[in-house]
Parts: structure tokens; sequence; C-alpha cells
């Protein structure tokens, strides 16, 4: 009878996104086997109305390659609050929907977030802790980096902010799962979010990305992280605290 909470869910993943049930037998030891796959559209759900379902469970090369297809890598929720004294605060809230390219299990999510390029190797590279067994990791105010940025011009165009979302397995290497890039030269609602903090000296604002496939940053040790464990949140309200 568990419950499971997606955040900020827009109208257009109502129409083209299903959601996907895999089950598993659980191994301690080994790689758990599946027992089988079924999809569930979402298009035709009544807002603030309970659906029942009843589905057949399918073998794994059964599922069609157009359910596969509308499974993203997630969403994460990142606030910035440029300030008069050349500081730059970067919050990252939360992460929603987080799925592992080739994986059935749950990630140990970990953002890692750097202002690029840097004059320094290393200045401004910041990483949140791992959130162990989660697709929707809560960071909030555990995760809140200040910049100085007196020493560049933070509004030239090739400056911006780089986020990466990881799988910490636990072993000196972790897996990619998804980045986004805040800066002049992203585009889209990246673009907006970076350029509307920047005119807004002295106000948070924030907003929800996409998780992209491609990331510059280098794989890195995560091992000597600890791991907090947030396998079932709370729900909250998409606002930043």
């Amino acid at each position: 009878n568990e419950k499971l909470t997606y955040h900020e869910i827009i109208d257009s993943d109502i129409k083209t996104k299903m959601v996907r049930l895999t089950v598993l037998d659980y191994d301690r030891m080994t790689k758990n086997d599946m027992i089988g796959i079924t999809t569930v559209p979402l298009d035709g759900l009544i807002p603030q109305k309970q659906h029942l379902y009843g589905e057949i469970l399918k073998e794994p090369e059964e599922e069609t390659h157009e359910a596969s297809a509308v499974v993203d890598r997630g969403r994460i929720q990142i606030s910035l609050h440029y300030q008069a004294n050349k500081e730059l605060k970067v919050t990252i809230v939360r992460c929603s929907m987080l799925m592992v390219p080739g994986s059935d299990t749950l990630p140990n999510p970990m953002v890692k977030v750097n202002i690029r390029p840097s004059l320094k190797r290393n200045t401004y590279k910041r990483k949140t802790e791992i959130i162990k067994q989660t697709s929707n990791p809560e960071f909030g105010h555990k995760a809140k980096f200040t910049y100085d940025i007196s020493s560049f011009d933070i509004e030239s165009n090739d400056r911006c902010l780089e986020v990466t979302v990881w799988d910490c397995t636990g072993l000196k290497r972790h897996g990619f799962i998804g980045s986004v890039v805040l800066g002049k030269e992203s585009g889209g609602t990246t673009r907006s979010h970076w350029e509307d903090a920047l005119s807004s000296c002295g106000h948070r604002v924030t907003r929800w990305h996409m998780l992209e496939g491609e990331s510059t940053s280098t794989l890195g040790e995560c091992s000597s992280i600890e791991l907090t464990d947030q396998r079932q949140p709370e729900a909250v309200s998409p606002a930043a605290p």
C-alpha cells in the first residue's frame, strides 16, 4: 500500500507520458531478477480523482520501444540569489523522477555544481551530500552554496553554471544521470532563469529544469561522503524553502 509522489507534473506530461512499473525479485547477494513490466498511460487522468488499474505484467522483451522512449532522466529545482556584494547563492532544492539509464534500482543521488569557466582549477566546484535510494531527493538547506564572484564578470556570455546529477554506488566512481547548464548561451528556460536571476539583484529566483543527457564534468570519488537515507521523502510544495 505504498504511495509515491511525483513533483512538478505539468499538463503536457499527462498527455504524453506514462508510468512504468517494474517488479523485481530482490536478491541481497546478486543483481535483482526481473519478474515483469507494465506501463500505465497518464492521458485521461482527472485531477483530484483516484484511478485504479489492474494490469498484466509482461516479459521485459515484450516492452515496446515507444514506452521506454518517453522516460526522461528527471528534473531538478534550482534557486539562484544574486547579491549586490558580488555573491551568487545557489541552492539545489530537490530532484524529481530521477532515472538511471540502464538500471532497475533506485539511485543514490548526488549533485555537483560548478561555475565555468573558472579562473583556477576546482575553485568553484561544490557537491551535495548523497541521499540513499530515492528518485526524489530533497536537499534544501543542506545544499546552499555561496560563490564570491567579485574577481570576474558573471554576466559575460561564456560564463555559466553547470549542474550535474550522479548516482553514487558506494564505489570510488559513480554514474552520470543528467545535467543542466544555466547561462546566456544555453537557451530556453535555462537561459531565462540565469538572466532573470542576474537582473533581479537581491531576490531569489527558483525554477525547475529538465535534466539533459550530456555532461562535461569528469567522474569523481564519492566513497568518503556520508549517505543519508531518504527512501520515503515527505511530499512538499514545489516552492523553494
